[in-house]
């Protein structure tokens, strides 16, 4: 089993730096036997809608920078939210480069945040992807750049909290070149993998390297390769986790050109990756930059560009190919255009296995232009490939796109297109289905205390107004448990905004998500709540009297005493209420006499008269303003 050695040693100078300039060894293999390449396609049977499909927002120019800006990437996350990365040019070669990146997190773009190359001298350098945290607003960009200080070609790591900056590092840190990062988010682990193509030997061969991060302790494991067609190049990997946590990963191998698969069930060992497949077959490429993506029962949807009139002709098309219960289908030429159609992304749904395919074509009025396919419901029944629509329709050049998904089935997109002679970028998205929203959760415990009621309660949300939602799902897992142990455990009508989950364990802990459901049934899911721990009452409840016999037992002191319940977390005690009553009102009410502090745990009842005897019972408090039942009553002697 091959590893990758020497991480955090300095690494051997197959990037020579010399007088601030570099020399950097071609990696453009020449191409050697072919195999046959594809049919030349028949004339384009799609339409070619003008206009962006309904619903779509306005595009919003997110750079606004003096720079020329460029090679826009995008994600998204459960709530709906973008993070994107692109590349920001202030020159030529050897001007100040950065990688920029923004978010709308907070409900609003920001300002960019740009991270300045250290090594400029060429064009190949930079390139910068974009990851996001499942729920909680952190955002990842890696890219790669010189590392003077080891005479190398590495791979960085910035990590954005909600926006701001809060780590950032040099993570391959190899023997050898390593450049061209990929990331990838296990979306119920929340683990990070970084892939990056990785010069091992020093002599221009190079591996797919790659790390991961715990998402607790922020640590970094040791460097890995995926071992398949060892000591020969690999280039342009695109990889993604599903909710299993299997890894799938797309590159394409060179003389030829093509398109290869692989998966694996258990990324954190390497040698668990299967024997790769052929997607494409010979592409007539040099390049072939497949994009995959990954649907909820592992079939896989991948997309690459090849040529059709011979090796490296202007004759680009976009291929798809998908696998059906693990079965791959045949391919299908997605563009089949007149023009060259290059930079192909695609986005999947993952429950109705919708598929939404975006490139950039060069149209008959020479200019390029992003369009739009879709693999979708049709009125005859059926899902089948629609007509292609024009994203962008503009005089200037519009290019570059990057598509996500995110799990309230909204779309966002970002490319490249210019705002008067500036290069820019845009995002533009489709709404999803919106998750109910203000979601509170009331937990109270049964009067044995062996049972718990979690009552949950929400409102619509405002942004479905034009959709049908006709009913609402709850979803409930023990909080400790993985999020793929979600399990839908009722739903109720679009006009019910409480659920009340009964008999559940009094001293468990359980964690909910809701879905606003769709006519259709499509789902748009809130984030994680969890529920409140039981106030359970105090226990070992005893009551002691001491009369004042020099008033001749007129006068008398009852002293409560208790121990705290040892279900109860010390830290969300605030007190303790003391309850009274005479003991000889049976069906009274207690009445609240005082209070203790969390670490006092008796009370005294102190100056009371001594010809009435009294019973009383004590309420756990806890900081969030909930009392828990009564304790056993105590009654005097």
């Amino acid at each position: 089993m091959k590893k990758i050695v020497g991480f955090g040693l300095a690494a051997a100078a197959v990037l020579l730096l010399s007088n601030g300039a570099a020399q950097v060894t071609s990696r453009r293999d020449e191409p050697g036997a072919r195999t046959a390449r594809r049919e030349d396609p028949e004339a384009r049977t799609a339409a070619v809608i003008a206009n962006p499909p309904s619903g779509w927002t306005t595009p919003v120019n997110i750079s606004n920078s003096p720079a020329w800006s460029g090679l826009p990437m995008v994600a998204a996350d459960n709530n709906g939210k973008a993070y994107v990365c692109w590349e920001e040019w202030y020159g030529n070669v050897g001007a100040p480069r950065a990688m920029a990146f923004n978010t709308n997190y907070s409900g609003a773009w920001g300002t960019l945040d740009e991270n300045f190359l250290a090594y400029v001298a060429i064009d190949d350098v930079g390139y910068p992807v974009v990851a996001c945290d499942p729920a909680d607003g952190t955002g990842y960009l890696a890219y790669h750049d010189g590392d003077f200080a080891n005479a190398n070609m590495e791979v960085v790591f910035v990590e954005y909290t909600q926006g701001a900056k809060t780590w950032e590092g040099y993570v391959s840190l190899s023997p050898g070149a390593s450049d061209y990062a990929n990331l990838a988010v296990d979306p119920n682990s929340r683990v990070v993998y970084l892939m990056w193509f990785d010069d091992l030997t020093g002599r221009d061969i190079f591996e797919l390297g790659y790390r991961w991060r715990d998402p607790a302790t922020k640590t970094w494991s040791s460097g890995s390769i995926v071992p398949v067609f060892l000591g020969r190049s690999k280039y342009w990997r695109d990889m993604v986790i599903d909710k299993t946590g299997t890894a799938h990963l797309v590159f394409n191998l060179r003389s030829p050109t093509e398109v290869f698969y692989t998966k694996n069930p258990t990324p954190q060992n390497e040698s668990t990756w299967t024997a790769p497949v052929s997607v494409s077959g010979n592409t007539d490429r040099d390049w072939a930059q497949p994009r995959i993506a990954v649907d909820n029962a592992g079939d896989v949807y991948v997309v690459w560009y090849a040529n059709t009139g011979g090796y490296e002709t202007a004759t680009e098309e976009v291929w798809f190919r998908r696998t059906v219960g693990g079965v791959w289908q045949s391919p299908v030429n997605l563009s089949n255009s007149p023009g060259r159609s290059e930079g192909c992304v695609i986005a999947v749904d993952p429950e109705s296995k919708d598929v939404y395919v975006a490139w950039h074509e060069l149209t008959e009025a020479a200019s390029w232009e992003v369009y739009l396919r879709m693999f979708t419901d049709q009125s005859g029944g059926g899902k089948a490939w629609g007509d292609i629509y024009n994203m962008t329709n503009d005089a200037a050049h519009s290019a570059e796109p990057s598509l996500r998904m995110d799990p309230q089935k909204g779309l966002h997109l970002v490319y490249h297109d210019y705002a008067g002679a500036n290069q820019e970028i845009f995002y533009t998205q489709k709404p999803g289905i919106g998750p109910p929203l203000n979601i509170a959760i009331d937990s109270t415990l049964n009067s044995a205390e062996d049972q718990k009621t979690n009552t949950l309660t929400w409102a619509a949300n405002p942004s479905n107004a034009s959709l049908s939602i006709t009913n609402y799902k709850i979803y409930r897992k023990k909080a400790a448990d993985p999020d793929s142990a979600f399990a839908q455990v009722n739903q109720v009508s679009g006009t019910t905004f409480s659920y009340a989950d009964t008999g559940l364990e009094s001293a468990g802990r359980y964690a909910y998500r809701l879905a606003s459901v769709t006519s259709a049934g499509a789902e748009g899911q809130s984030a994680t709540i969890l529920d409140k721990p039981g106030v359970f009452a105090p226990t070992g409840v005893t009551l002691t009297t001491a009369a004042n016999k020099v008033l001749f037992y007129e006068i008398k002191d009852n002293t409560i005493t208790f121990a705290a319940h040892g279900f109860n977390d010390p830290a969300d005690v605030a007190g303790y209420s003391i309850y009274r009553k005479k003991a000889k009102d049976e069906g009274a009410a207690m009445e609240l006499v005082g209070s203790t502090g969390a670490s006092v745990l008796s009370y005294k009842d102190a100056q009371i008269k001594g010809g009435q005897k009294y019973a009383y019972a004590v309420k756990t408090k806890f900081k969030d303003g909930r009392e828990g039942n009564f304790s056993a009553v105590v009654v005097e002697k």
